[in-house]
């Protein structure tokens, strides 16, 4: 079994009660490899693969074939610190 983590979008730090610090990335890098990697995956027949998609809500998201969303967890993420959890877990949870 082969497991894939991506990250994809921007994350926000929230300065204070007001403000925060935004990264702009539009996770469009993150998409179109995600929708590479389950094209290739698929035209080959295989099913020994598993997609994590971590995004951020500006995160830039298309709706996939329904034979596809089977490989794909997708896992919303805001901060940095959400990201290292989410990583950190699924490391944890999956042999790398």
């Amino acid at each position: 079994m082969l497991n894939i983590a991506i990250t994809a979008g921007g994350t926000s730090e929230h300065i204070d009660g007001v403000r925060r610090l935004t990264n702009i990335s539009t996770g469009l890098l993150g998409w179109y490899c995600l929708e590479t990697i389950l094209d290739y995956f698929c035209a080959e027949k295989r099913s020994d693969f598993h997609v994590t998609y971590l995004f951020t809500e500006t995160a830039f998201r298309k709706a996939l074939d329904k034979e596809q969303l089977p490989f794909v967890d997708f896992v919303p993420v805001t901060d940095a610190e959400s990201v290292y959890h989410a990583v950190d877990a699924l490391t944890k949870s999956v042999p790398v």
